[in-house]
This record gives C-alpha cells, structure tokens and sequence, in this order.
C-alpha cells in the first residue's frame, strides 16, 4: 500500500535486480555487436578479390560428400552453361544462412578460408533479380572446394539437353550430324533418284542417304554455330570460369 512501511533489504533487492537486469542487457548488446562486427568482417573477406593461392586445408574433412575436384564443378558447368566465379562478381545477395554455413564450417575445422566462390547461370552475375540457384563454395587448396550453402530456384529441367550443342565444337557437330542424319532418313530416296539412270539399287539409296545427311548435317553445323556466334558467343567449355559475358 501507498503508506505501508519500508523494508529496506526489499528495496535493496530491488536495486540488486534491476542492476542485475541492467547489466545482462548491456551483455546481450555487447554479445550482439560483436557478432554483427564479426559478420561484417565475414562478409568483407567473402567480397575481397583473392590476391593469390588459397590456402590448403591440411585437416581431413570427414564428411567428403561436400567436398568436389575443379574438374567435377568444370564438368557440371560445361552440361549446364553455369559459371564458376568469386564473390565480387555476384550480383544477389548472400543470405544469411550463407555466413552461418561459413561462420560453422570454419569453426569446425579451424580453417579460415580465403577463396569463396559461387557456380550459378551467367544470370547471377549480371542481374541482381535472378533467381536461378546459386551454390556457395570455399577453396581447400589443391583445386577442391567444400560445398556450403545452396539456395534459390532450381534449374529448368531442360537446361542440360537445351545447352548440349554448345558444349564444345565436337558436341555442336555431333548434334548437326545426328540432326542431318534423321532428316535424311526421313527423306525417301527413291523419289529424287530417275529410273532412267538405271535400276534404283539398294547402294544407290544408301549413297543418297550418306550425301544428304552430309549436307544436311554442314547446314546445321553453320546454322548453329552463327545462332552461338550472335546469342551465346562462346562454348561452355571455354567460358565455365570466364569473367567476361560477351
């Protein structure tokens, strides 16, 4: 009540717990900024250009399921038109699931990587706004990468078979071949060979068949190539870790 007497170990009580409440926010605050100032500094080394050879993990990683060779990331790069760049060149953001998966995996194996890079479509590196799925890896040395985060959209289901001509030179030719090769098929030979040259022969069919598919095959080799010349410029094959788009 309002003229109740005063105990006074129940005021200091009071001021005990209100000092004792005081001083656990300021250490909640404390702990709170310096975790946003070590975020920070993680995200500062992950935008940093890398200036030169990674360092190697020397510890063994235990779970190997995550852990990929260049020339597997090259590989799927080259199947699927994607690209294999660092962090500077990416034009999403890094969510913040992304830093845990680093912030964990460092303090994991006690390895403070230098070398992050992102395999996504040549998208993620041109438009902020795309949304295809980007993978976020860090450099172990002797050309591995540790797989740590995976987000966005996954890729169209047709990327692999749509991109397959533009693999290499040998993939367009094997592609124009194989196109030349049912169009000529399906071309009946008998109704562009003349009687009057003579019997229409079984090889005479099959020489038919062999030139039109050489034929056909030439016109969709150039047809393709000058499409990659004025749309996608290069092959996969030679632009899965380019920094240049044109």
């Amino acid at each position: 009540m309002l003229f109740d007497s005063v105990n006074l170990q129940d005021e200091l009580d009071k001021e005990k717990r209100a000092k004792t409440e005081a001083s656990l926010m300021d250490t909640v605050n404390t702990i709170l900024a310096e975790s946003a100032d070590k975020d920070q500094q993680l995200v500062d080394r992950l935008y940093q250009k890398n200036s030169g050879a990674s360092p190697k993990l020397e510890k063994k990683v235990p779970n190997s399921d995550r852990v990929y060779t260049e020339e597997m990331i090259q590989s799927v790069c080259t199947n699927f038109r994607l690209r294999f760049l660092e962090i500077p060149l990416f034009k999403g953001e890094i969510p913040y699931e992304a830093l845990q998966q680093v912030k964990n995996f460092e303090a994991e194996y006690g390895f403070e990587a230098e070398t992050f890079k992102i395999m996504a479509p040549a998208s993620r590196f041109r438009l902020k706004d795309a949304t295809s799925d980007p993978l976020l890896f860090a450099a172990l040395g002797n050309g591995q990468y540790y797989l740590l985060h995976q987000w966005g959209d996954d890729l169209a289901w047709y990327r692999k078979l749509a991109y397959f001509p533009y693999r290499s030179i040998f993939t367009l030719a094997m592609t124009a071949t194989l196109l030349g090769l049912i169009v000529a098929l399906m071309v009946p030979g008998e109704a562009f060979l003349s009687e009057s040259l003579g019997a229409i022969s079984t090889a005479r069919v099959v020489y038919f068949k062999f030139f039109a598919t050489f034929i056909m095959s030439g016109m969709f080799f150039v047809t393709g190539l000058i499409i990659g010349i004025l749309t996608i410029r290069d092959f996969s094959s030679n632009v899965w870790n380019s920094k240049f788009f044109n």
